[in-house]
């Protein structure tokens, strides 16, 4: 699903590396690094989906492009409701052949997740196509990636969603907009992927698991976003 080539001993591009650390910072490097390998490993672990939260043009759309963009045209998806997983001709629609669901804009409150969360852990859930009286069960392989302006208000957040979430936040805007940006971005789509795929994966394993134990700015950001959700 991933149609480009791997770049032995590659070393990190300098557009990409210049973005995340505009972007996100030098702390977060590591943890971006992780992320990536965690969405082309298809040997990672499920349980875990990443939460890019940021203002307008600070650069979290870019990131979700960027990564979307490493995979086949065919196996991506990008949608705006939670709702629509929980239902089995949406998953049906949204989800048959697809690697990546991402939400590019999540705004408010949010709630009715237990699908989403089965998903995101990669459990059995059923599908339909529509209009047809006979359904299946499977588990669809779909990893998923969210971006929001602002905190999210979650129902029962502490029950499915603190765990297993990875919120990355990104830094105010500065400086003059890099109308090029994405496009330097692209050339360099092997050489990411090689960098993403070089790390070592019991590293990447434990930074998605404990990436709060790292990164103190994360332990106060986990905190702040429970405060706007129903615990």
């Amino acid at each position: 699903n991933i149609p480009h080539n791997y770049v032995a001993s590659s070393q990190c591009p300098q557009n990409f590396q210049r973005f995340v650390l505009q972007a996100f910072g030098s702390e977060y490097f590591e943890l971006v690094q992780a992320i990536f390998s965690m969405y082309l490993d298809s040997t990672a672990p499920y349980g875990y989906f990443v939460h890019i939260m940021g203002k307008s043009g600070s650069g979290k759309g870019t990131l979700l492009r960027l990564l979307a963009s490493l995979f086949n045209a065919d196996n991506v998806m990008a949608t705006g409701s939670f709702d629509e997983l929980s239902q089995t001709d949406k998953r049906h629609q949204l989800l048959t052949g697809k690697r990546l669901c991402y939400f590019p804009d999540v705004q408010g409150f949010q709630g009715g997740l237990t699908s989403f969360y089965e998903l995101i852990d990669n459990g059995m859930l059923s599908g339909r196509a529509l209009h047809s009286s006979d359904g299946y069960v499977k588990r669809w392989n779909v990893r998923f990636a969210l971006a929001s302006v602002s905190h999210l208000g979650i129902e029962n957040s502490g029950t499915g969603w603190d765990r297993r979430v990875i919120p990355l936040p990104t830094k105010p805007r500065s400086g003059a907009i890099d109308t090029k940006l994405f496009e330097k971005l692209s050339d360099e789509k092997a050489q990411i992927i090689s960098l993403a795929m070089s790390m070592n994966r019991d590293r990447r394993d434990y930074l998605s698991q404990n990436y709060s134990n790292e990164y103190a700015g994360n332990r106060a950001l986990k905190f702040k976003s429970a405060s706007y959700s129903e615990t």
